[in-house]
Formats: C-alpha cells, sequence, structure tokens
C-alpha cells in the first residue's frame, strides 16, 4: 500500500533588521530563566553550527506566533540559523530592544569596533561584592602587566541596586563590567544583524 506524501511548506517573511544579542551558552541558565517553548542555549550546541532564542514579541508579532518554528531556521545575514526556543513573555533583559539571541560559538564572528560586552555572574553564597571586585582587579592586573596600557578597570554592580534597569524581571545577578575568568560566567554582546525570516 503507497503512502500519501505532502510537501512541507515553507513560509517567507521580508528582510529586516533585527536587534541580536550573541550569548554564552550559560547566560539563561544564570538568570534561571527557561525558554517558554522549546529550551535555552547548551554548551553541546557550540558545536552545532548557529542557533538562536527568540523573544516571544518578536516570535508573536513577526512568526505569528507559529509553535513549529522551533528546530526551523531562520536566515541570519544569508547564515542559516537553528531556533531553539521562545523565552518567557514577562522575561525582560537589556537592551530592552532585544529581538533574540544568538549563540557565541567558534565561529561566531563580529567586528570588534561594534561590539559592547558584558559579563553577568552569580556571586556564591557568602561572597560580596567589594570581595569579588578584588578578585576581578587581581585578575586583571595579572593579565596586563605594569607598564601595559590598561583601557579599564573591572567593577561589580548589583543589577537590583544600581543597574536594576538592566535586568528587568530576573533573578538576582551581578554585572560585572570588563573582566572575568570564573567558569560559570555568562557573556553577551550587543550587535545588528539583517535578519530575512524565512522558514527553512
Amino acid at each position: 500500500m503507497g503512502h500519501a506524501h505532502r510537501p512541507r511548506a515553507h513560509r517567507f517573511w521580508p528582510a529586516r533588521e533585527v536587534l541580536t544579542i550573541p550569548s554564552s551558552p550559560s547566560l539563561f541558565d544564570a538568570l534561571g530563566v527557561p525558554a517558554a517553548l522549546g529550551r535555552a542555549f547548551s554548551r553541546e550546541d557550540k558545536g552545532h553550527g548557529c542557533s538562536i532564542l527568540l523573544t516571544h514579541k518578536f516570535w508573536k508579532t513577526t512568526l505569528d506566533g507559529d509553535p513549529s518554528i522551533i528546530g526551523r531556521s531562520l536566515a541570519l545575514d544569508q547564515k542559516a540559523c537553528t531556533v531553539l526556543g521562545v523565552m518567557p513573555a514577562r522575561f525582560g533583559f537589556y537592551p530592552t530592544q532585544t529581538q533574540a539571541w544568538i549563540l557565541l560559538g567558534p565561529n561566531f564572528e563580529a567586528r570588534q569596533d561594534q561590539m559592547l560586552v558584558g559579563i553577568f555572574a552569580r556571586l556564591k553564597p557568602g561572597v560580596t561584592l567589594a570581595r569579588a571586585e578584588t578578585e576581578l582587579r587581581s585578575l586583571y592586573r595579572a593579565i596586563h602587566p605594569e607598564g601595559e596600557t590598561r583601557d579599564f578597570e573591572p567593577v561589580v554592580y548589583d543589577l537590583h541596586g544600581e543597574f536594576t534597569f538592566l535586568a528587568g524581571r530576573t533573578l538576582r545577578t551581578t554585572l560585572v563590567h570588563c573582566a572575568a575568568s570564573e567558569p560559570k560566567r555568562a557573556a553577551t554582546c550587543i550587535d545588528s544583524h539583517t535578519c530575512r525570516v524565512q522558514e527553512g
């Protein structure tokens, strides 16, 4: 007995500028926020090509809230990126205009003069902000010997204090500027891409 075959339909949307935030695999785990649909990044994804997470708003307004987009690809700067998940509608993170997060991997390319890097981390129980900053400055000075130009000094801020506006409604998190060598650090970089929203 033969089986009927139904060709898979493809949907196309016009190309548009999309604000994407390159992210390390551990960012959302550090924030304690799982995806509402699909899943967030994992370390194993770094070897599987381009992967992205979508904001709930972008998914609803641009992709019509189509749940079948999970596991399919969108063309980002003419490169196919697999959609792993959609973040919750209540989730907010800096900058608020973000439409998607792209996984930082070994083949990630970006112009250095267009990148702004922030490192977000969670302090171990009993570790104060002052102690964290002291350790980070020691690491920074070890990397940059005396006589070498130092453009920055590490500074640690509590996101639920001076930088609450960056975190939105996330859990207690710490923003670390211009430093960090903690194994559990989570890095994000601000970048802009042209996204042809094409279901593949």
